[in-house]
């Protein structure tokens, strides 16, 4: 709150910094106080810090969207800018909140990317060939860019992917079922959203 909110009275972005430092020393497994220093140092523009805590927040929450923007924002700061736009383009497709797309248009104006290049960088990290060490949240989210583009069967085979290397993800069967209701297999559809629940 003291780092983001818009209220001028209450912003301190310095103490959010001291008291979000405190709490991962006393709790250092908590990645929710880890991603919370992660913003205090955004908001300090202390990007070491920032690089930190972001790669602690991912190391316990992985493939956070926010988190990821994050990063790359303080890679591009500290000029590591293949780097950022590595974890940019993991991220810059899932981008759906409004502090999400704030995060992800700061990272492109540092990385000197306009719309259409957005557009088409994420079409190129979609349909070249996953990397080899391809995870769940790879194929969740290129399973959701296909549902957006309307390519069902092509979303359906994404997050049948994803859910054979975790079979407990529960975003995957809840994109699955919204996709397998587009292609009205409506059973199916309804199995997969009770898996989600």
């Amino acid at each position: 709150f003291l780092a983001t909110t818009s209220e001028s009275e209450f912003q301190d972005p310095q103490e959010a910094f001291r008291l979000a430092s405190r709490a991962v020393e006393i709790k250092p497994e908590n990645w929710s106080y880890w991603d919370t220093l992660a913003v205090a140092a955004h908001a300090c523009e202390n990007w070491d810090e920032s690089l930190r805590a972001n790669e602690e927040t991912l190391k316990l929450k992985p493939d956070r969207t926010v988190n990821l923007l994050y990063l790359a924002i303080a890679q591009a700061k500290l000029g590591g800018l293949e780097q950022a736009k590595d974890h940019y383009l993991q991220a810059a497709g899932n981008a759906k909140s409004k502090n999400e797309i704030e995060l992800r248009d700061e990272a492109e104006q540092l990385l000197g990317i306009d719309a259409i290049q957005r557009d088409e960088l994420i079409a190129a990290y979609y349909s070249d060939p996953p990397p080899a060490d391809a995870r769940v949240r790879y194929w969740q989210d290129r399973g959701r860019w296909h549902h957006d583009k309307r390519e069902y069967e092509s979303s359906v085979a994404d997050l049948t992917k994803a859910i054979q290397l975790d079979p407990k993800s529960h975003a995957a069967f809840d994109m699955l079922a919204l996709t397998q209701n587009e292609l009205q297999q409506y059973e199916s559809a309804a199995d997969d959203a009770t898996r989600a629940i």
